[in-house]
């Protein structure tokens, strides 16, 4: 199966807000066009509707055995980690495309098999000659999910039937304990 990383300029890329920024602005679907005129956004434009699907996103309940957190700055998703983790200490892991091309897609082949467990490191070879330290998660138990969720029809699964394990994109975090 082919996978293709997305190519994301950094110089180019929203940074996180401090606690102090996103405390000033409503983190809320109903506070929408609020938002959407604070930071002189059109209601309808691409960024308006990223907005609205992911104020949607943070605003559904958790399934049994998720917890669900939409962080609006990074001292937040600290807080969270920490409050889930206890007080130890952290590693940020992304995926992180080296050797950057024009080539918005492209090819991957990955050079080892992924191993049985939550968070793993993986290396693909790009078809540019491009390298991703690719970061990839795996959802153990999926038994509460929508038996409608796309990862079930691509794989030919049932919920709860199997771990479901995808990649990360560029600008996502996992934190995990670092010894």
């Amino acid at each position: 199966m082919p996978i293709y990383f997305a190519v994301n300029d950094p110089s180019t890329t929203p940074r996180l807000l401090t606690r102090e920024q996103s405390d000033s602005i409503p983190f809320s679907s109903s506070k929408l066009s609020y938002i959407l005129e604070l930071i002189s956004l059109a209601n309808g434009s691409p960024q308006a509707l990223a907005m609205q699907q992911t104020l949607k996103q943070c605003e559904l309940e958790a399934t049994p055995g998720e917890t669900r957190f939409c962080a609006s700055s990074l001292e937040s998703m600290l807080d969270l980690t920490r409050g889930i983790m206890g007080m130890v200490k952290l590693k940020a892991l992304t995926t992180n495309i080296h050797n950057l091309s024009n080539t918005l897609l492209q090819e991957y082949t990955f050079l080892n098999e992924p191993l049985e467990i939550n968070v793993s490191n993986m290396v693909a070879w790009g078809e540019n000659g491009n390298i991703v330290d690719a970061i990839a998660v795996c959802h153990m138990d999926t038994s509460n999910w929508d038996s409608d969720h796309v990862a079930f029809r691509v794989l030919g699964v049932q919920p709860g039937s199997s771990p479901v394990c995808h990649f990360l994109p560029a600008d996502n975090i996992v934190w995990i304990p670092s010894p």
